[in-house]
């Protein structure tokens, strides 16, 4: 919280990429993308809440498993 303001971080992250098909569940340092962004995210104590913008299972379990909440599934 900063100035008794709540802050909310949201991570767009689609499955359906046309560069890299996806690249959010892709490797970096042996972490997927959207877990090492989890992991920065709760390295940061003024965040209070994250949540995923996905269409993807796969990507929201992920980032679950990071610590991001994902609410829903956007339309493909």
């Amino acid at each position: 919280m900063i100035s008794n303001k709540r802050i909310l971080i949201v991570v767009p992250a689609r499955g359906g990429s046309k560069g890299i098909p996806l690249k959010n569940l892709r490797k970096v340092n042996g972490v997927p993308l959207v877990a090492a962004v989890g992991k920065i995210i709760k390295s940061l104590s003024e965040i209070d809440q994250s949540v995923v913008s996905t269409d993807h299972e796969e990507i929201a379990s992920v980032a679950e498993d990071a610590g991001i909440a994902a609410p829903f599934r956007r339309p493909k």
